[in-house]
């Protein structure tokens, strides 16, 4: 159920009682995510680290971190998610300390909280009071967002400062292959934008490129091209908001041809990049 949506502002608290994995692809927000995870049977990966759920645990991915669920349908997914711009509390002079959460850590990494049951129980109040019936005015619905999302942050970064359980747990059984693929992943980063193929990350990690791209799907639900395209189109689609032209951003970030460039960020986003540009000006 939808409680709030405008701009880059969303709150949903979502049932769903046979979840079916198909229905979550692998994708990344323009905007800060926080999931607070109430029950199911799944695991999160986030940039090829995995993430066991747990009821009461928080998930949390800042702009461009590629996500993909992964989820039994044999016991109902419950959650809350609010996705917010990291405005929203980095230009607050009283929580600015906050956003640290999202921007001073390594992609793929520390995106996992679980408290003790206090902790637990704190967040769970907080998320369900952000989603409380009945409220007067917009004003209102975002005073409440704004208080209660401070809120859970500052107790994740309790959490965050050893006062719970380890915040990275990786629960693949091929650590091998959880490591190729966080090292492919660091390496496509490094390079996002630059001219590079397959052929590159087969001699850079002695491997066919068949097996890393059959291992990075596993772990990651995307083929290697498919992750680097999403990457792309998000920092092209940022510099299109900062004002750059849609031919130089495409060429800035490694598409090599423009056509190409405009159909998947049309598909991706909805939108042409021009259109794009011109409605954040």
């Amino acid at each position: 159920m939808t409680i709030y949506k405008k701009g880059d502002i969303s709150l949903h608290h979502s049932i769903d009682e046979q979840p079916k994995e198909t229905d979550f692809v692998t994708h990344a927000h323009r905007c800060c995510e926080l999931l607070y995870f109430i029950s199911g049977n799944g695991f999160y990966t986030v940039e090829g680290t995995d993430y066991p759920l747990t009821p009461g645990s928080v998930l949390i991915m800042r702009y461009g971190e590629v996500h993909k669920l992964h989820i039994s349908p044999d016991t109902k997914y419950e959650r809350i998610v609010l996705n917010f711009p990291l405005s929203m509390i980095e230009d607050n002079p009283w929580c600015s300390h906050l956003a640290k959460l999202y921007t001073e850590r390594p992609i793929g990494k520390g995106n996992l909280f679980l408290g003790n049951a206090d902790s637990v129980a704190f967040i769970d109040t907080c998320m369900r009071r952000m989603c409380r019936e009945n409220v007067a005015s917009e004003e209102e619905r975002l005073a409440l967002m704004f208080s209660n999302l401070t809120a859970v942050l500052s107790e994740l970064r309790n959490i965050e400062n050893g006062n719970s359980k380890e915040l990275n747990i990786t629960i693949s059984v091929e650590d091998a292959t959880n490591e190729i693929v966080g090292s492919v992943i660091s390496y496509i980063n490094a390079h996002l934008t630059e001219d590079w193929t397959l052929d590159t990350l087969e001699q850079e990690f002695f491997f066919s490129k068949s097996y890393i791209n059959r291992a990075f799907k596993q772990s990651t639900g995307s083929s290697v091209w498919d992750y680097v395209v999403l990457k792309r189109l998000l920092v092209a689609r940022n510099l299109l908001r900062e004002g750059k032209n849609a031919t130089v951003a495409a060429a800035e970030c490694g598409f090599r041809d423009y056509s190409s460039f405009y159909r998947q960020y049309k598909r991706r986003f909805g939108i042409s990049p021009i259109d794009d540009r011109r409605n954040n000006q």
